[in-house]
């Protein structure tokens, strides 16, 4: 145990007087220190109003198998008519599964302007089909919210979420939904995600990918209440001679499409050729394209000369 006293007096400086009272103690489960000020013209009288009481603690309860915390923080100014408090609570409790849980309380005046918790848990389950549950609360005198979790671990590289969101005051959500997917094949890919309620269906994406030893190939969409439907297509395919990207988007009645290629038509005379075409369609009008070739040609390459030729082409219909 530690404590400090302190005094200052000065007849001349009455407001400034002041005297400190400082405790500190330590166990191996609890920890605690205060602070005592009393100031002012009446400093050292018992009833004086002009304190300020400043304390800490720090509680460890924990077992081989559970973890438990507990933090306290307050601060009072009878002056001021403050009187201020915050209570941080972890519990971590390690069985077959785990559990664990976090509370936050804040006091304020002998009013509770934010009490917030977070709860979660795993399943004791075959290793190869893991799954965690969780739940997050917090209420202010403005706003309320509550969210429920669930991730689950249906195979090795599979992984589903599911998510509720509730909340109340000034923001009023009841049931919005969150649910998401992902798999992971090695080569291929594939996530998606859904936002709705059980009216409503917001927003909807989703993607797709493989990944080979010369080509690259992928998908993607999405759709909102407010947009319509964006779809995306991504195909790159390579050889020694030959490199093709494509690439096709739709967005609503409106489609765009990309072709490029880059080849290598003769290896001896290092001829390559260039092409590309972009083509754009909207409804009730004929379609726009654009195409591009170009081809570059080394003819001749010596001592005494140095010849290339060069050959571009280009053309749009609309």
């Amino acid at each position: 145990m530690i404590r400090a006293d302190h005094e200052f007096y000065c007849s001349n400086t009455a407001p400034i007087n002041h005297k400190i009272r400082l405790r500190h103690e330590e166990s191996p489960s609890h920890i605690k220190s205060a602070l005592d000020m009393s100031y002012g013209k009446h400093w050292d009288e018992i009833n004086n109003k002009c304190t300020l009481l400043l304390s800490q603690s720090f509680k460890n309860q924990s077992t081989v198998n559970h973890t438990s915390y507990t933090l306290e923080f307050s601060l009072q100014v009878p002056e001021k008519n403050l009187n201020y408090r915050t209570q941080l609570l972890h519990s971590h409790l390690r069985r077959l599964g785990s559990e664990s849980s976090t509370h936050l309380k804040i006091n304020y005046n002998n009013l509770m302007p934010l009490v917030a918790g977070l709860h979660w848990k795993s399943s004791p389950t075959d290793p190869l089909q893991k799954k965690w549950e969780g739940t997050f609360n917090m209420d202010t005198p403005w706003l309320y919210i509550h969210t429920a979790h669930k991730l689950s671990q249906l195979q090795q590289h599979t992984l589903q979420l599911t998510s509720e969101l509730t909340a109340s005051k000034w923001l009023t959500v009841r049931n919005l939904m969150l649910e998401g997917f992902y798999r992971d094949r090695g080569r291929e890919r594939e996530a998606r995600l859904e936002v709705y309620t059980p009216a409503v269906t917001y927003v909807q994406a989703g993607g797709w990918g493989v990944v080979g030893k010369r080509s690259v190939k992928a998908s993607c969409s999405l759709s909102s209440l407010w947009t319509p439907l964006l779809r995306g297509d991504v195909s790159l395919e390579s050889s020694k001679f030959s490199h093709i990207l494509q690439v096709a988007s739709t967005y609503g009645e409106h489609n765009l499409s990309l072709a490029a290629a880059l080849n290598t038509r003769d290896k001896t005379l290092k001829k390559r050729q260039v092409t590309l075409k972009v083509t754009l369609s909207k409804p009730r009008s004929p379609p726009t394209e654009l195409e591009f070739e170009g081809t570059v040609e080394e003819l001749r390459k010596d001592k005494k000369m140095y010849q290339k030729t060069a050959v571009l082409h280009l053309r749009s219909v609309s």
